[in-house]
């Protein structure tokens, strides 16, 4: 059940929102929180759904807050999604609205239907958005997290709609079941890829098929998830900094198709 306090009364100063998402078990029950500061006092916002992603807790928390500001609002938003914050700030989001949520000529958008929610949202106000590590000592951070999660927990919680019309994916009953379905459906192992890595602070993520493998452009700290991904049947390599596959960063590859 949504907790939701009044829309904030209309400020000239700098507000601050600090939001989070949380979900138990991904996809399954998910919460989210946005907390604004600099107003006469803090405001909350915070509620949940039966069955949802951490991606689209994460993109509704953002949209809760900005619709609570009175319109007009100067207001940095601090987000521990990079998705999210990447998206906003590099244009990224409006980009794949102006191609009809096509991220690229293969791959559409995933939840298309809370990005255009957003942008609707940001366009009302004057907005920057940053970026904050999750788990760390940030308080406001921790303040959303602690709210998403009890709200996770809410019983009698309502359906997110848009999602649960989506076609279920198979279970994978095993590492190999899950190597067979995701290495015979590119989306699926993208899909997978995207809401695994969503919940990492990796300056920059990208997913590209190309040249005959996937490569996951992310820093040295993805070794651990590529460990990670060797239960699933997927093995990841690193490949050095600045060779001529990943031109300017770091990445890891794994074969493509899979076997």
């Amino acid at each position: 059940m949504a907790t939701t306090n009044r829309r904030m009364e209309s400020t000239a100063s700098v507000l601050l929102l600090y939001t989070d998402g949380a979900c138990i078990r991904n996809p399954g029950p998910g919460g989210w929180a946005a907390l604004t500061l600099g107003g006469a006092e803090p405001r909350t916002e915070a509620g949940g759904f039966r069955r949802t992603t951490n991606n689209r807790m994460e993109l509704y928390a953002v949209i809760a807050g900005l619709r609570a500001l009175p319109p007009g609002s100067t207001v940095t938003v601090f987000s521990d999604s990079l998705y999210i914050v990447n998206a906003m700030r590099k244009g990224w989001a409006r980009r794949w609205r102006e191609n009809g949520w096509m991220r690229n000529p293969q791959d559409r958008a995933l939840n298309d239907d809370l990005w255009d929610q957003l942008l609707d949202a940001n366009d009302q106000h004057n907005v920057t958005y940053r970026w904050v590590r999750g788990h760390s000592r940030d308080v406001h951070n921790g303040r959303c997290d602690k709210l998403a999660r009890a709200a996770a927990k809410e019983k009698n919680l309502p359906p997110d709609l848009s999602y649960e019309a989506l076609p279920p994916s198979p279970p994978a009953k095993s590492p190999n079941r899950t190597r067979e379905r995701l290495g015979s459906d590119p989306n699926e192992l993208h899909r997978w890829l995207t809401t695994s890595l969503s919940t990492m602070p990796y300056e920059t993520r990208d997913l590209r098929a190309n040249g005959g493998a996937l490569w996951v452009i992310a820093g040295p700290e993805f070794r651990a998830f590529a460990t990670k991904s060797a239960s699933r049947g997927i093995a990841f390599r690193f490949a050095a900094k600045g060779s001529k596959a990943t031109m300017r960063q770091p990445a890891w590859y794994t074969r493509w198709p899979l076997p």
